[in-house]
């Protein structure tokens, strides 16, 4: 079995925004050191991959702890690295923080991460995991490698050139929030409602378009029983003049008159029909001229008065 090498190599934690308990913190990047108790070490791409694939393996969370207590009997999680992977040549670790862990980066009590590496790593129950390999990562206030920033509990606490402080602090005033995660929860509520509004919008577009059909359709029948109506008032009105013409109330010749007066104004067929008198000499088909060659017109005798 190759010699086991197990370095403790504290680095600042990396400009890891917390937010909701969870970060994303660069855990190694490839590099040489000196002056390690253990001696000089080096870490390579190809150790930054051997750790993320034993990693996915051994199919088990990373321990993160406090002041490498996991080495002297205390297993307190101050969080569990979720996943691992590389990002620009560098080793990222998903970090969902403890809530002991979470308070002691907010209370700035740590502020520096240590890493385990093991090389030359050789796993007798699991044979698959050799090579480099991430024991574990402890909070510390002791970092060695000192190539990464330390870790903020708020982003909005990283200063830029941009005066990025000053602009978060102004959106945070107008947004009526005091804090990035406030300020996060109030957008994504936001954003809810307006989702919930252009919803409720599309479905009232839904049913004005469904109501228009309705109504155009009601039209439609609307006019179709008007027509209908229509028809059955003309049909009834010939009926009834017609019926006129039969009892020689009125002559035929003024069959279409009669129909006019009566569509257009009751009161003027009224008085019409009262003024016109005849004496008829026979039943009469009121559609027909109702004169033969041996005879005279049956209503000869008919006085129209006005």
């Amino acid at each position: 079995m190759k010699n086991q090498r197990i370095f403790i190599c504290r680095q600042e934690i990396a400009n890891a925004n917390i937010k909701k308990g969870k970060s994303n913190i660069v855990i190694a990047v490839p590099g040489s050191w000196k002056g390690h108790y253990m001696g000089d070490y080096e870490l390579t791409a190809a150790d930054l991959d051997s750790m993320v694939a034993n990693f996915e393996r051994e199919g088990r969370d990373v321990l993160f702890d406090f002041d490498h207590d996991c080495f002297i009997g205390s297993s307190r999680a101050a969080g569990w690295g979720k996943s691992l992977s590389l990002e620009d040549n560098k080793l990222v670790a998903e970090v969902e923080w403890t809530k002991a862990g979470l308070e002691a980066i907010e209370n700035k009590e740590y502020r520096y991460l240590s890493n385990v590496f093991i090389f030359n790593y050789e796993d007798d129950n699991n044979p698959a995991l050799r090579g480099t390999y991430l024991h574990s990562v402890a909070l510390t206030n002791v970092p060695f490698q000192k190539e990464l920033p330390e870790i903020l509990a708020n982003s909005l606490r990283i200063k830029n050139a941009t005066g990025g402080v000053e602009k978060m602090n102004e959106l945070l005033k107008l947004l009526g929030v005091s804090s990035e995660q406030d300020a996060i929860a109030k957008i994504n509520s936001e954003r809810k409602s307006l989702s919930d509004i252009q919803s409720e919008h599309a479905n009232s577009i839904k049913k004005i378009d469904t109501l228009e059909k309705e109504i155009a359709d009601l039209k439609a029948n609307a006019e179709k029983l008007i027509e209908e109506n229509q028809t059955l008032t003309n049909a009834a009105v010939e009926n009834e003049v017609d019926l006129l013409i039969a009892n020689g109330t009125i002559t035929p010749a003024f069959r279409d008159t009669a129909i006019f007066l009566r569509k257009t104004n009751k009161d003027e067929f009224d008085t019409f029909v009262k003024n016109t008198t005849h004496v008829p000499k026979k039943k009469l088909d009121p559609k027909k001229n109702n004169k033969t060659d041996d005879e005279s017109d049956p209503y000869d005798s008919v006085i129209v008065t006005t």
